[in-house]
């Protein structure tokens, strides 16, 4: 008699060893934040492309000139750089412009990145920030923090997951210290494969990025999926 039954699987399946993400002090990590937005914090604002001055646009045209989208191809006319922004932004689910205070305007807050929110299932969300030229490491620390503190609080976002290249890694790390982020440490087994062009150990994607490997790290939320 036939079954459709699968034979057993009669080796050892061996999975990569995972290295226990060292464990945050939360006292310390509040402590630290204090420090950080002792001054304020960030404010985030949508991106308007339909002002009628243009001022974003001319914003983001600016930043671009010095340098400041890394992803974008270099000696873009205007008309060419506001195409590229309508590909990039139309696909997203909302655009953000980050200030912070910043020495282009002593005293006061000033754009220091545009953010873009990608969400998929209604409630996973995936940011991307791009800084500008002009931000410090302060300013890319205190944004990056604070909007993650923010992400949380979002309704209806259940999880946010944020990939970065082995580059920022340090600086995702740092991030850490106070308590918003947290190393991806499982992924379901479907996802897992030996193959060297997929993923090649538990939270990072091998080749996931034509730069290379995308590190992971993720963000549970006060939503949850409904």
């Amino acid at each position: 008699m036939q079954t459709n039954a699968q034979p057993k699987f009669k080796g050892t399946l061996t999975l990569p060893k995972r290295k226990r993400a060292e464990k945050i002090d939360r006292r310390k990590a509040k402590a630290k934040l204090r420090r950080l937005n002792r001054i304020g914090t960030p404010v985030f604002r949508e991106f308007d492309p339909l002002d009628k001055e243009q001022r974003d646009i001319k914003l983001l045209w600016a930043a671009y000139l010095r340098d400041s989208f890394p992803e974008l191809p270099k000696g873009l006319e205007q008309w060419e750089f506001i195409q590229e922004l309508e590909r990039i932004y139309f696909s997203s689910s909302n655009v953000l412009i980050l200030e912070d205070f910043n020495d282009i305007q002593p005293g006061k807050r000033a754009p220091v990145a545009v953010l873009t929110e990608h969400v998929s299932e209604g409630w996973q969300l995936e940011p991307h920030i791009d800084y500008f030229a002009w931000a410090t490491p302060r300013n890319k620390l205190r944004c990056v923090v604070n909007y993650l503190r923010h992400a949380r609080q979002m309704e209806g976002i259940g999880v946010c997951l944020v990939k970065c290249l082995k580059k920022d890694v340090p600086f995702f790390e740092r991030v850490r210290e106070y308590n918003v982020l947290f190393p991806l440490s499982r992924f379901d087994k479907e996802f897992y494969k030996s193959d060297d062009d997929v993923m090649h150990r538990v939270g990072v994607l091998k080749n996931g990025d034509p730069r290379g490997d995308l590190y992971m790290y993720s963000l549970m939320c006060s939503e949850k999926s409904k």
